[in-house]
C-alpha cells in the first residue's frame, strides 16, 4: 500500500452488502485500508509480469512486449431519471425515457472514443426500472468505463458534458457519482529499457505497448518508485475461461523477469 486509497474506501460494499473493511477482517486484517502505506523510499524497482489480456502481441507474432504507459481510467455510475408511463397511453412526444436517453449516451460514449487517439468507453452494467414490456422506463442507471493514455481528462470532461446535453434536450434528469479516478501513468523510461534487454536475452525484441488495462504496478510508478511492466502473449480473450498463455510463452516472461532482477540486483 502507498497511501492512494481514497479516505472511507473501507465503508464501501459489495453486492451482498459486505464492506471492504469487513472483509479485510474476515481475512485477519486490522486498522483502516486508507490508512496503510509504505514509503517508495524503501523500494528500489517494481517490476510486474502479467498477461497482455488483448490481441496486439497475438497478431504480431510476438511472445513479449515491454509497457510503456497504463492508461487513465475513470469508473463512474450514471443514473437518469425521466418519468414511468404506460407504454399505450403515452404518446412519444410526451414521454421522459429515461432508457432511450441511456441508450443515446451509450452511442455518444462509443462515437467519443472512436474519434480519440488511444482512448475506449464501455458500459457494461444497466439496469432498468420499473423494468415491465408496458412502462415507459422511468430510470435507468448505468456504468461508465473510460480510459486513455493521452489526455485521459479530456475525455472524462467530453462524455460528461455530453451525459448533460442528451439529458437536457431528452429532459430528464442525470447525476454521476463518481467511483474511481486514477491518471495515466508513464513508467520508469530506464526500467523499460532494462526491460528491453532482458527480454533480449532471451532472444525477444520486444516492443513497447500501451496498457489499455489497470494494474498493481500503477500505485509505485505514481508513489514515485521507478516500475516496469513484461506483457506475455494472451489469447482467447480476458475475464472468460477461453483466457490462455501458453507455457512457452510464460516461461520466456518469467526467465525475462528473473534476469531483469538480477541485473538490478548486481
Amino acid at each position: 500500500a502507498f497511501g492512494r486509497l481514497a479516505r472511507g474506501v473501507g465503508d464501501r460494499r459489495d453486492r451482498d452488502g459486505v464492506s471492504i473493511a469487513e472483509a479485510l477482517r474476515a481475512l485477519g486484517e486490522r486498522g483502516d485500508p486508507a490508512a496503510a502505506r509504505r514509503d517508495s523510499k524503501d523500494l528500489a524497482a517494481y517490476i510486474e509480469l502479467h498477461i497482455e489480456q488483448g490481441p496486439r502481441l497475438e497478431a504480431a507474432g510476438l511472445p513479449l512486449a515491454v509497457v510503456s504507459d497504463i492508461v487513465g481510467i475513470y469508473h463512474a455510475r450514471v443514473a437518469i431519471r425521466g418519468r414511468a408511463d404506460h407504454a399505450g397511453a403515452t404518446v412519444m412526444a410526451a414521454r421522459a425515457d429515461a432508457l432511450a436517453a441511456a441508450a443515446e449516451i451509450v452511442l455518444a460514449v462509443e462515437r467519443i472514443a472512436l474519434g480519440r487517439t488511444d482512448s475506449v468507453g464501455t458500459v457494461g452494467e444497466i439496469a432498468v426500472r420499473p423494468g415491465a414490456k408496458n412502462v415507459v422506463p422511468g430510470e435507468c442507471v448505468f456504468s461508465l468505463d473510460l480510459r486513455a493514455a493521452r489526455d485521459h481528462d479530456g475525455l472524462v470532461r467530453e462524455v460528461l458534458e455530453e451525459v448533460t446535453r442528451i439529458a437536457n434536450a431528452r429532459g430528464v434528469e442525470a447525476s454521476v457519482d463518481d467511483l474511481a479516478r486514477v491518471p495515466a501513468t508513464r513508467l520508469d523510461p530506464e526500467i523499460r529499457d532494462l526491460l528491453k534487454r532482458a527480454a533480449k536475452s532471451v532472444g525477444v525484441d520486444a516492443p513497447e505497448l500501451v496498457s489499455g488495462a489497470g494494474h498493481d504496478a500503477q500505485n509505485p510508478a505514481l508513489s514515485g518508485v521507478p516500475t516496469g511492466m513484461i506483457f506475455v502473449r494472451s489469447t482467447g480473450g480476458s475475464h472468460t475461461p477461453r483466457e490462455f498463455a501458453s507455457i512457452d510463452d510464460a516461461a520466456l516472461g518469467a526467465q525475462a523477469l528473473a534476469n531483469a532482477i538480477k541485473e538490478l540486483a548486481t
